[in-house]
């Protein structure tokens, strides 16, 4: 026979995997730990860039929420001062007087004006003049009128209308409050 070892297996394989003799085609274990370490490295430098990239989505998510809560405060504290301005006013606890002021403040000056406001509001404004005091002073000529409601005060002038009221306050508050957000 010839010099070929033979092996006799009870069982047929299943595959056959040939390693190399010793010293031939094995890295060296530093190399391997470099490799390693380098794919450790780049995979670290991933997990960094996603969590980097999670922080700032948070960060933009939390300004968003801020400013929509900031917004809802502005807007209950608006409806809360409405809802006490409108509870003063039905119960009559306020002065007319400032009101008529600021309304006459905003009207053109040295011209003639009518100053219209609600009876109840007349009857208690110290600026309302006696018949004969409003011909003397004959620039600002206050009329009763139905249809202005309490705490209201309506200007008119040669050049138009002057309005004053708490609503107009309020929504200008309001327009303030959201462009100082914006």
């Amino acid at each position: 026979m010839s010099d070929v070892p033979v092996i006799r297996l009870p069982a047929a394989l299943n595959g056959v995997e040939l390693c190399p003799a010793p010293g031939e085609g094995q890295q060296d274990p530093a190399d391997q730990a470099r490799a390693l370490l380098d794919k450790q490295t780049a995979q670290l430098g991933q997990t960094c860039q996603a969590l980097t990239s999670g922080l700032q989505q948070l960060q933009k998510l939390k300004a968003e929420l801020v400013q929509k809560a900031e917004e809802q405060l502005a807007d209950l504290a608006l409806q809360i001062a409405r809802k006490v301005l409108m509870q003063e006013i039905q119960a009559g606890r306020y002065e007319i007087g400032p009101i008529v002021t600021e309304a006459l403040r905003h009207a053109p000056e040295h011209q003639a004006a009518v100053v219209r406001m609600n009876p109840e509001d007349l009857a208690q404004c110290p600026m309302a003049a006696t018949e004969a005091d409003q011909k003397e002073q004959g620039k600002v000529k206050f009329v009763a009128d139905p249809t202005i409601r309490r705490a209201q005060c309506v200007v008119e002038t040669p050049d138009g209308l002057v309005e004053l009221d708490v609503e107009s306050h309020l929504q200008q508050i309001a327009e303030a409050l959201h462009g100082e957000e914006s």
